[in-house]
């Protein structure tokens, strides 16, 4: 006899601890040693970015990591979590927390076409 497959639902606060810790982490990936001027370069193609720009930048990425979660730019993927208990980053769901540290470093760099 087959059980059915159940999932039990993510409360909302566990759902957001998640994602935070995941952002988080990628922060502070970006925050050590060179990894955030590597980024810049290959993300943006922006090769010189001064000092200051960097440390500005720096700040901007801590303040983010203190900050709460943006509900509405990952309300999918909370959705997603919350229904079916599970997600999958390789799903492409990785880039929403990409796309969330793009913005902010695009405050500081130069436009590129």
């Amino acid at each position: 006899m087959k059980h059915p497959k159940t999932s039990i639902p993510w409360p909302l606060e566990k759902t957001l601890e998640l994602l935070t810790l995941i952002r988080n982490d990628l922060v502070g990936d970006l925050l050590n040693g060179n990894y955030l001027r590597e980024y810049i370069q290959t993300r943006f193609q922006v090769r010189d970015v001064s000092r200051i720009k960097v440390e500005f930048i720096r700040m901007a990425l801590k303040q983010l990591r203190q900050s709460a979660l943006d509900r509405v730019h990952y309300e999918g993927l909370v959705r997603e979590i919350m229904e079916h208990g599970t997600t999958s980053l390789a799903a492409g769901n990785d880039q929403l927390f990409y796309q969330e540290i793009d913005r902010l470093l695009q405050r500081y760099l130069p436009a590129h076409p």
